[in-house]
């Protein structure tokens, strides 16, 4: 079967984790937006602040850093960090849960695609389920220190650079104006930013390891597995690079945070092939080419000073644990250098 007959997988990885993704996370989604519309304890803080900035303005005054009702934003923010967290815990499980079902929904549906049940069986190709308690067991994210570090980090770090924007507003000599209005964009953004990076993260690795225990189960009739990025313009440089890798089966796909890749299972005796993300991406227009790159990365790839796979970087991560994103440029060069040297 040819690259060109097989459905994206990317689009179908995405509609089935959009399925169950939106109700699992609909109360710590309403509880954030909750805090901020009318009636809400931070909204109410933050008109107080706009207020209270308008008066220092019109007295021409600054905002100090002891500033009573600067304070009280800050506590009443603290609080409702403490309570999303609290929310963030609670839809956990669920969220991971529509992870795996998405994968055994997924592997099925790429592995023969097109082909029911009862035609696989008509070929000799028997599907096994695995144990639920078995999956269940490999996507064990949430049930340690790691996971309470998480959202430790969640409350504190969102409530320290709350705090920094507007103590570095203070020493720039910025004016109250200017520093209630930094402050409504960051209570009003940057909470929802992170609790949506780490539920998706948190879904997305669970569909990989539930995808890597479907092909495990799986084994006797599948002979490998190939990497599959999204590839469009917001694929980073290292999903291009690694998309359609040969990879061995039940080995979890690495990605970054909210990365977007995943992989097909390839059944013995029915050959698939998948251009590689370098040939994609040295077909795209220029223009292209450096919409996704990057001037300086673009330039440093025409130039052939580095190569798609030097933009790789592995990390690890408290939670979730082996992962890769897209280094820097001045990174990918010494990976380039020390390449040549070896």
């Amino acid at each position: 079967m040819s690259g060109d007959a097989i459905p994206r997988p990317a689009d179908l990885a995405a509609q089935l984790l959009k399925k169950g993704y939106t109700n699992a996370v609909r109360q710590v989604v309403g509880a954030i937006a909750s805090e901020i519309t009318p009636g809400g304890i931070l909204h109410r803080r933050l008109q107080q602040f706009d207020d209270h900035a308008r008066e220092l303005a019109a007295d021409g005054q600054r905002v100090a850093a002891d500033d009573p009702v600067l304070r009280a934003l800050l506590a009443d923010f603290g609080v409702a960090l403490r309570r999303q967290a609290g929310l963030i815990d609670a839809a956990a499980p669920g969220v991971g849960a529509t992870g795996i079902d998405a994968a055994g929904q997924f592997f099925r549906q790429t592995t023969l695609p097109g082909m029911s049940d009862q035609q696989a069986a008509a070929v000799g190709i028997r599907f096994n389920q695995p144990d639920p308690e078995a999956v269940a067991a490999a996507v064990n994210y949430t049930g340690g220190a790691a996971w309470e570090n998480e959202l430790s980090r969640y409350q504190e770090d969102i409530g320290e650079q709350v705090r920094q924007i507007a103590l570095r507003g203070i020493v720039a000599g910025r004016g109250p104006l200017a520093i209630a209005n930094d402050l409504r964009g960051a209570v009003e953004g940057i909470p929802a930013y992170r609790a949506n990076a780490l539920m998706r993260t948190l879904q997305l690795q669970s569909f990989r390891v539930g995808a890597a225990v479907h092909q495990t189960e799986n084994a006797s009739i599948l002979s490998h597995q190939i990497r599959i990025a999204a590839l469009d313009n917001r694929t980073c440089l290292c999903c291009v690079s690694e998309h359609g890798k040969i990879m061995p089966l039940g080995e979890v796909i690495q990605d970054h945070h909210q990365g977007r890749c995943t992989s097909i299972a390839v059944v013995r005796g029915n050959p698939r092939t998948v251009q590689t993300g370098e040939a994609w991406f040295s077909g795209l227009p220029e223009e292209r080419q450096r919409a996704i790159a990057g001037p300086g990365a673009f330039e440093a790839l025409r130039r052939g000073d580095v190569r798609l796979g030097d933009f790789v970087q592995p990390y690890e991560d408290a939670v979730f644990g082996d992962m890769i994103r897209q280094g820097s440029l001045s990174r990918a060069i010494e990976v380039s250098s020390a390449a040549t040297q070896a």
